[in-house]
């Protein structure tokens, strides 16, 4: 894997993380038969809603102002707006992709 596709793969994670996202765990469950060998006898999906975590949207902030941490109340307020409507458009996203 290059520089770059590292690069790319973290700004997607933390992007992820900023935003929030919808964890999948599944638990599958098993039970011996008189052979002694494994059988599948239940599947449950179950789904959390991970939050937006602040440490990953100052970040991201940081990083698109150049690194600066010294925003002002007009950019921080456009910023605001921009992230809002990324997270309502991914969850809406998430909403239309769930069985």
């Amino acid at each position: 894997m290059t520089n770059q596709e590292q690069k790319e793969k973290l700004q997607k994670a933390l992007l992820k993380c900023a935003v929030g996202y919808t964890a999948v765990d599944e638990i599958m469950e098993y039970v011996h038969d008189k052979y002694d060998d494994k059988m599948l006898t239940k599947t449950k999906m179950t789904y959390r809603e991970i939050p937006p975590q602040l440490a990953a949207i100052k970040m991201l902030l940081e990083e698109s102002n150049g690194g600066s941490h010294d925003l002002t109340e007009e950019q921080l307020q456009k910023e605001k707006v921009r992230l809002l409507k990324l997270l309502d458009s991914i969850c809406k996203e998430k909403d239309e992709q769930k069985p």
